[in-house]
């Protein structure tokens, strides 16, 4: 047990050591630029992309490192896309394996230009089933294997508050290495206080970029219309409308560079349809698959609009 915690110490430091200088908090967007970062989950259409102004792409890969830059190579063909973000998609994570998969990104983004970003999703209960992170002075390994590569986590507005009060799990000096955070909702009745969700990530997370996270697909069977108690599902009124509403404010507080970006999951930009995602009852129901995907592109016709200003 002591062995593998010093390894997941290691591993920390390893991953959230790399460096924070290329994405600083509370940056403007680039000069000739108002709209930001545009960045989606893959699969897609280099059509579907280009329509919504992707021009990152972030996918998980559980294999071993060499597999999942060939998958960057592959990404960067299939879809038309240079910048792609990897998260660790290792469900039961054993502390060596996952530290030794850090270090070998480290030497493959040397020659993997494609790559820009490794990290966790989920970031907030990975943290919870692992051992609490110690800072050590390691991080010079990462620096010189190769490129600096961001570190990204997923967060979401509900977690905002434990990670404040979990100082063991969550130390200052820690989230202070983070690069990137991508801040989601669960539940789209939240999305008027989305702003003061920003400002608070802003605090826990001093040195990283925030990327608006905006789940553009039909979420009424997965999860309630509210936080609290009551599990009642958004109806499909509210479900676009609140959509629609959360998106506007997420804009404006890109267009402002108080966000740095966005990002929309699941991505499937001009492949609605053959998401497999469709496939899992929990996510939609068999008998309103039709309704899902009609709600999704609907979704995704009112991002595309108020991108472009409509």
């Amino acid at each position: 047990m002591a062995k593998n915690a010093a390894i997941l110490r290691a591993l920390v430091v390893l991953l959230l050591g790399l460096p924070a200088a290329i994405g600083c908090a509370g940056t403007a967007a680039p000069a000739g630029d108002q709209r930001g970062t545009i960045a989606a989950w893959a699969e897609n259409t280099p059509q579907g992309l280009a329509e919504m102004g992707v021009t990152q792409v972030r996918t998980g890969c559980g294999a071993p490192p060499e597999t999942c830059v060939q998958r960057v190579a592959a990404l960067e063909r299939s879809e038309g896309i240079g910048k792609v973000a990897i998260t660790l998609a290792l469900p039961r994570p054993d502390p060596g394996q996952v530290l030794d998969y850090a270090a070998r990104y480290a030497q493959l983004s040397a020659r993997t230009p494609g790559l820009v970003e490794i990290g966790i999703d989920d970031y907030y209960h990975f943290m919870r089933r692992n051992t609490p992170p110690d800072f050590t002075a390691v991080v010079e390994t990462a620096r010189s294997a190769g490129p600096p590569l961001l570190f990204g986590v997923t967060l979401y507005e509900d977690e905002l508050d434990s990670v404040a009060q979990s100082p063991a799990l969550f130390p200052p000096e820690l989230l202070a290495r983070i690069d990137r955070v991508y801040l989601y909702l669960h539940y789209r009745a939240n999305g008027p206080d989305y702003a003061r969700y920003v400002t608070r990530a802003r605090a826990l997370f001093p040195n990283a970029q925030i990327f608006g996270g905006v789940y553009a697909y039909d979420r009424i069977d997965y999860i309630a219309c509210a936080e609290g108690p009551d599990k009642t599902p958004c109806t499909r009124d509210q479900e676009i409308g609140l959509f629609r509403e959360a998106l506007t404010g997420q804009i404006a507080l890109m267009r402002s560079g108080t966000l740095d970006g966005l990002e929309f999951y699941p991505g499937q930009f001009g492949r609605e349809e053959r998401w497999n995602g469709w496939n899992e009852e929990r996510i939609c129901r068999p008998d309103r698959r039709a309704e899902c995907i009609e709600n999704t592109q609907e979704m995704r016709r009112i991002a595309r609009s108020l991108l472009a200003g409509r």
